[in-house]
């Protein structure tokens, strides 16, 4: 008896540490090699502050409290380094569009949609419904030079009230937002990866649909707000305001590394854990000889397997490693 008991708890232990195999978000050894590829792009440093509404335009350099993130950006990635000693070194480095897992590349936003489209629209698996959707970029009258390039000057505005199921009230939510744009370099998913304002699926869409035509948002000035509202209306609670601002120094050329994992979605992803949560040491066998789990080959095509198993196995082979 005790010897079943002993053995029961080691499965537990190893199942629970192969299912960790599946949370990881390396850079496979193949995306590495094509790294050293490069594509012709820019680079800059991007600042990112929430200063009052009041200090909105101030001249950067008199904000004392701004966190610098380093990007180079080229073919269809902005890719984000926190530290600039890490700067081309792609393992350490992170997407403005969405996130690395086990290969696979998972956006953040869906380009699939159009913002047009009024129903159908989920957040983290709940369905979200709107009452209102109004978003609009026009021109403004105050054109800057930034980075050293002539900007042309934007204002963006939303307004959108939205209830997400399981909710019990409504939301409402607005946004301006002062833009720097260079016309004649293309649009950069970076000043638009870290403020969680823009988390509504809808709303993702929608400032893609009408920025990425007009160029580079080298700054952007904003201010929301969202408040809690019954089914009429009817403010249930104080708004909650903020700010963020964000703007773009030292642009120049650069040869950007080139990486392009394979693109697939959470839900898969999902379905691909659950899966080898059934046999984790088995699927590890199976993928480190060489082979084909049935449930890889039945959720992802070629080139996702591709790249899948390669990360799948490197991790397998890491795990079986710290077990002994």
């Amino acid at each position: 008896m005790i010897c079943r008991i002993r053995a029961v708890k080691r499965t537990n232990v190893m199942s629970l540490a192969f299912t960790a195999v599946l949370a990881g978000g390396l850079l496979t050894g193949a995306m590495l090699a094509r790294a050293a590829d490069t594509v012709q792009g820019f680079s800059y440093v991007l600042h990112n502050a929430t200063p009052s509404a009041g200090d909105l335009d101030k001249d950067p350099s008199q904000l004392k409290h701004s966190a610098e993130l380093y990007v180079m950006q080229g073919g269809s990635q902005a890719i984000i380094w926190s530290r600039e000693s890490d700067v081309g070194d792609v393992d350490k480095a992170r997407f403005a569009r969405g996130d690395l897992r086990m290969g696979l590349f998972l956006p953040r936003w869906d380009l699939s949609r159009s913002a047009s489209e009024e129903s159908r629209w989920t957040s983290y698996g709940d369905t979200v419904k709107y009452k209102t959707f109004q978003v609009t970029v026009k021109p403004g009258d105050d054109n800057r030079e930034i980075a050293g390039f002539s900007a042309k000057h934007y204002v963006l505005k939303a307004d959108i009230v939205e209830r997400t199921e399981g909710d019990s009230a409504d939301t409402h939510t607005k946004i301006s937002s002062d833009l720097w744009v260079l016309e004649k370099k293309p649009f950069s998913w970076a000043p638009y990866a870290t403020p969680g304002i823009y988390g509504d699926p809808r709303l993702q869409v929608a400032v893609y649909e009408k920025l990425s035509r007009l160029g580079m948002v080298v700054r952007a000035e904003t201010t929301y707000s969202r408040q809690a509202q019954d089914a009429d209306g009817k403010p249930l609670a104080e708004p909650y305001n903020g700010t963020y601002l964000t703007w773009i120094t030292d642009l120049q050329s650069a040869q950007v590394p080139v990486v392009n994992p394979p693109e697939s979605d959470r839900a898969t992803l999902k379905k691909l854990r659950s899966a080898f949560r059934e046999d984790p040491q088995g699927y590890c066998k199976t993928v480190l000889d060489d082979g084909t789990p049935d449930f890889v080959a039945r959720e992802l095509n070629v080139e996702q397997q591709k790249a899948f198993l390669e990360a799948l196995g490197e991790q397998c082979r890491k795990h079986m490693k710290q077990g002994g």
